[in-house]
């Protein structure tokens, strides 16, 4: 009658003997074996309670533990249950342990409920917060035009690579132009206007914002801090959705398993002797100690009825020698 259970769960197995001692396992399995009738606490008012007290006798759980200097860890834990008939006995410890089992198989049901629950919120929430910074991200990009930060300070440093190169041409032939002709020269008047337009290109590419697609450079510099921390704001959050759509699935794979990790070593078999408790040793023990008192009495009685009607001076002796009148 002794269920041995080697436990494998996240539970501890401290947890799982806490779980057998509990009220309500053992309310369900007076239930189910109608224990108050076998009992006969069925017409008392307080039935349950006196049912529970008595149940608690019959129960011995045990635990096989290893480790030592204080540190322990419960290796199996055994349920034998004592009662009158052998057969029920061990249905009773079998029964003990499958309600332990569908107690456990429900408390890990319930945290994967909550666990997917919250999941699912968190899911919600960082869907909202992924929308959001995308749609920030969007905006900021329509109003700076900062679509590609790499490939647009490169364009805008190549365009003004040429602007230099155009620049530095066209004050060549101004040079060349002012060593025969004076500065009101067409020529000369023509390239100072194409100077001009030159140097406002310029100006605007380091630090205005271009029409097109790109962006001055000094403000593309500076924007370019923000424009990657909203790019990673986005990237984090769709990082966040995937590992909590992982986790998601795994609380879906717990809650659907029919198992709770409780593997059962023996089931109980039906005792092949009566087992007798200690307390009958005791009533064993009292009992012998009431006979013997009781034979040693009956034989001083007729001791002393022997010596008072055969022997009166003895008696007379015995009692002035104990002083009693």
């Amino acid at each position: 009658m002794s269920p041995d259970a080697l436990m494998g769960s996240k539970f501890s197995k401290r947890q799982y003997i806490s779980l057998l001692q509990s009220r309500e396992l053992r309310e369900q399995l007076i239930n189910k074996f109608n224990l108050l009738e076998v009992y006969k606490l069925g017409k008392m008012k307080n039935s349950l309670d006196l049912a529970l007290k008595a149940l608690d006798k019959s129960i011995i759980i045990k635990e096989e533990e290893e480790g030592g200097l204080g540190i322990t860890d419960v290796l199996t834990v055994s349920i034998t249950v004592v009662d009158g008939k052998a057969q029920r006995a061990s249905d009773m410890a079998n029964g003990l342990f499958d309600l332990l089992e569908k107690k456990a198989l429900e408390m890990n049901q319930r945290e994967s409920d909550l666990q997917i629950e919250f999941l699912n919120h968190q899911m919600f929430l960082d869907d909202t917060l992924l929308v959001r910074a995308r749609n920030e991200l969007k905006t900021f990009q329509m109003t700076y035009k900062m679509y590609d930060i790499p490939s647009q300070v490169r364009m805008t440093v190549r365009a003004l690579s040429q602007l230099e190169a155009d620049k530095m041409s066209l004050e060549f032939q101004k040079t060349y132009l002012l060593k025969s002709f004076s500065s009101q020269y067409s020529e000369v008047t023509s390239l100072n206007e194409k100077l001009a337009v030159c140097n406002q290109k310029i100006a605007d590419l380091e630090k205005q914002y271009n029409s097109g697609l790109i962006p001055g450079l000094q403000k593309s510099l500076d924007l370019s801090d923000e424009y990657l921390d909203r790019l990673k704001e986005v990237e984090t959050y769709v990082q966040l959705k995937f590992l909590l759509r992982q986790q998601l699935e795994i609380a879906k794979m717990k809650l659907l398993k029919s198992y709770t990790g409780i593997n059962l070593i023996d089931h109980a078999r039906p005792a092949q002797y009566k087992f007798k408790p200690k307390r009958a040793y005791v009533v064993l023990v009292l009992t012998f100690l009431y006979m013997a008192l009781l034979l040693f009495w009956i034989l001083f009685k007729n001791y002393y009825d022997f010596i008072r009607q055969n022997h009166p001076e003895k008696m007379k002796q015995l009692l002035d020698a104990i002083k009693i009148k």
